[in-house]
């Protein structure tokens, strides 16, 4: 019990953290559903995802940036729960706000409705279960490999790594904390499966049926990439073959093309090849990346799958292993990577009824889309 004494601290600070975000997240929502025409934030599009998918973001981007934060301000007992409570904190927020999209999609005399206090408090049970298994998720590694729970306070985590030293003589002594990780495992699998199983239910009665989409494969996705990267390159060798020369001349002018340099080579990244905009590579090879449901990507999401490529830029490998051709970060971000229409195609399967023409190249459109597949445009709605 003792061991799990930072976890259930850290989720009872995630509980009351995430709650309070899933109330500001369900107003904001109510904002962008009054405003006309108003686009969604990126925040409320992540909170409409499972809880496995909210789970695995926090587990796989905290670990190293606590290790950095742990290792300059010291591994206590406080430190780790308020860190591990801030990661945590997403789920909780996720129920709060996906009970009020479930309230306003059922209550359609008032599609603005926002959760109650009585909600929070039904929600509450589960909310900080999973808070509490989530903050085992993160804290146990940290604590493992030393940077996490020290004594004399003790996790799970820390146990393990007491343990080793005695893998040979007392076995027994690492048993304990892996049976205590998989139960918690186990645990959480319980909650989260049915919880998962009900939100695809409630999205199969308010959402729309995704359009038909065409999947870039391996070799496209791997073929943009190389473009993407030698113009990456090549500006680099240009600006810096610029820089040296303004040094020599006059520094102060150089010291601002680093900077200009630098905040276009993020801009690309990020804006660019994130997928908010369409990247050279992108252009030349007619793919875009969208949602899954194929709308178009903000610059938030943007932005999060472009940190996700640059860290997992391995992921890519998994496109011949999944239906829809997706690789690690775009699993993670929410998107999927489409071919664009060819002109030919488009203008032979046009028909009389269909919706007016791409304002744009004047190229006929798919009723219902958010884009034009000749030349990748987003529509008016």
């Amino acid at each position: 019990m003792f061991s799990l004494e930072p976890n259930i601290a850290s989720g009872a600070l995630a509980l009351l953290l995430g709650s309070f975000l899933g109330l500001i997240f369900a107003r904001l929502n109510r904002s962008s559903t009054a405003g006309e025409g108003r686009k969604g934030f990126f925040a409320l599009s992540l909170l409409d995802g499972s809880v496995l998918r909210l789970t695995g973001i926090p587990v796989v981007i905290s670990l190293f940036p606590f290790m950095m934060i742990l290792f300059t301000f010291g591994p206590s007992f406080w430190n780790v729960v308020v860190l591990t409570a801030i990661f945590a904190s997403l789920v909780p927020a996720s129920l709060v706000y996906q009970s009020a999209r479930k309230a306003s999609n059922e209550n359609t005399d008032s599609p603005t409705s926002r959760p109650t206090l009585k909600t929070i408090v039904k929600l509450a049970p589960v909310s900080f279960s999973l808070a509490v298994l989530v903050s085992l998720f993160i804290e146990f590694p940290l604590s493992f490999l030393g940077f996490g729970i020290q004594p004399p306070d003790w996790s799970l985590g820390l146990m393990l790594a007491q343990g080793r030293t005695y893998i040979v003589t007392a076995w027994w002594i690492s048993l304990f904390p892996l049976a205590g990780l998989a139960l918690a495992i186990g645990a959480f699998l319980a909650i989260a499966l049915p919880i998962r199983r009900v939100q695809k239910q409630t999205l199969a009665t308010v959402q729309a049926a995704p359009p038909t989409m065409d999947y870039a494969g391996f070799w496209v996705r791997l073929a943009s990439n190389v473009i993407d990267s030698l113009i990456l390159f090549l500006s680099i060798v240009v600006m810096v073959l610029f820089i040296n020369a303004a040094m020599s001349i006059f520094p102060a002018l150089g010291f601002l093309l680093v900077f200009i340099g630098f905040g276009l080579y993020l801009c690309y990244i990020f804006v660019f090849i994130g997928g908010y905009k369409d990247s050279i590579g992108h252009r030349l090879l007619r793919i875009k990346v969208v949602r899954t449901n194929g709308e178009p990507i903000g610059l938030g999401r943007s932005l999060l799958r472009a940190f996700f490529e640059l860290m997992f830029s391995w992921g890519i490998l998994l496109l011949p292993f999944n239906r829809r051709k997706r690789a690690l970060y775009d699993m993670l971000a929410g998107t999927v990577v489409v071919k664009l229409a060819s002109r030919q195609t488009l203008t032979s399967a046009a028909e009389p009824d269909q919706a007016p023409p791409c304002p744009q190249c004047r190229e006929p459109v798919q009723p219902g889309s958010q884009f034009c597949m000749a030349c990748g445009a987003q529509l008016a709605s």
